[in-house]
């Protein structure tokens, strides 16, 4: 009996330390929804099943940033490096300093080791190599939340395959600023079907991610999928209400 103490002992350590760390992450996540500031991103959804088969319902909504809101397939920011000479490696910690825009969204100011001395950031890491940023001066970032929970029932009935559809139209190409190429032909681009939002709110570096949007609907409180699973109507809940 007594041989067996030390590793009960052991045990019992090693789970209040896992629940301390579970406890640590939900205060933070309350802190931030509580009191963060909220800023509106465009964003590309996906769903999440847990062990990655797919089950009756999935379990959240994977959400990715999509700084270029007529980009689908770019789900990564680049942000200006403000830090000098000494450039981060792939994988190190970077703040990245972001303000909040009349509308509501977000604008991304530069990137450092440090956080900016005032004003909201988000605590991530480097996508880029060193080599790249020295050269073109900007590095590669991604949003280091990116789930949304809701009720399995609502994730369930989201018509996934309408929502992240794209269209194809012609366009005339932009460059890196986002300006028209002066004499440039449209192009062919394949463009969201659907302006999809992310609510996020930051607080400290952290982030969360507290509401995600169809056309400036809530995703989770108001779609209807029709019999025909190519055809979706969007019914609001006022709408709805009021019938």
């Amino acid at each position: 009996m007594t041989r067996k103490r030390p590793y009960l002992l052991a045990f019992v350590i090693f789970a209040a330390l896992q629940l301390a760390v579970l406890w640590g992450i939900r205060s933070d996540y309350r802190e931030v929804v509580a009191e963060g500031v909220a800023y509106r991103i465009p964003i590309a959804i996906s769903r999440h099943y847990y062990g990655g088969a797919d089950y009756d319902a999935p379990d959240y909504v994977t959400v990715e940033w999509r700084p270029n809101e007529k980009e689908p397939y770019i789900t990564f920011a680049q942000a200006r490096w403000l830090g000098g000479p000494d450039v981060p490696k792939a994988g190190e910690t970077v703040y990245v300093a972001v303000a909040r825009t009349a509308d509501g969204k977000m604008e991304v100011k530069g990137a450092d080791f440090r956080p900016p001395a005032q004003g909201d950031y988000i605590r991530t890491v480097s996508r880029s190599m060193p080599d790249s940023i020295q050269k073109n001066g900007v590095i590669d970032f991604a949003l280091p939340f990116r789930r949304y929970y809701a009720d399995k029932r609502e994730l369930e009935q989201i018509p996934w395959e309408e929502y992240t559809a794209t269209d194809t139209e012609e366009l005339p190409p932009v460059d890196a600023s986002g300006d028209v190429v002066p004499g440039a032909r449209p192009e062919k681009t394949e463009v969201p079907r659907y302006r999809l939002e992310a609510e996020i709110r930051l607080l400290n570096g952290a982030g969360a991610v507290t509401g995600v949007f169809v056309d400036g609907q809530p995703i989770h409180s108001m779609y209807r999928t029709a019999a025909d699973g190519t055809a979706v109507r969007v019914t609001p809940v006022a709408e709805e209400s009021g019938k």
